[in-house]
């Protein structure tokens, strides 16, 4: 009876372990798209530019916690089932993020001086912070819009 009782128990880590390591690596790749979306957007590479700009690593920042907005509100509200969930949340955050690309477009149309180059000013600029709030604010909305 208890190696039945720890058999089972251990399938049932072992398949929550698996469970996991899947939404782990699926949520991983979604921060790395947004990484990429907002670098492509950008003038210059992000990669060496937030070592030393303020802006650039307000922006990258915004763009990672929108990111996790998106994620958290598609594994959330994902099917229990883990393949089912898997490519529901990664369909509905790979939406959210394309809604993010054309807020983040039209800002910078909006905004005087854009906000597509503030990566490449030296010192803060406050249109950076309105880019960062704009990339919460559309990946909430955009988010919970789908749940």
């Amino acid at each position: 009876m208890t190696t039945m009782l720890l058999a089972a128990t251990t399938d049932g880590v072992l398949d929550d372990v698996g469970a996991a390591a899947a939404w782990t690596l699926a949520s991983f790749l979604l921060f790395a798209v947004g990484f990429v979306i907002i670098d492509v957007l950008t003038p210059g590479h992000l990669r060496t530019q937030i070592r030393d700009n303020i802006n650039a690593a307000i922006l990258v920042s915004a763009k990672m916690l929108a990111v996790a907005a998106i994620v958290f509100v598609s594994v959330w509200t994902a099917p229990d089932e883990l393949g089912d969930g898997i490519v529901y949340a990664a369909s509905q955050a790979l939406w959210s993020l394309g809604v993010s690309v054309l807020a983040f477009l039209g800002l910078d149309r909006l905004i005087p001086g854009g906000i597509r180059n503030v990566v490449n000013e030296p010192g803060f600029s406050p249109r950076v912070l309105v880019a960062g709030a704009a990339e919460l604010a559309v990946a909430l909305t955009a988010a919970v819009a789908l749940s």
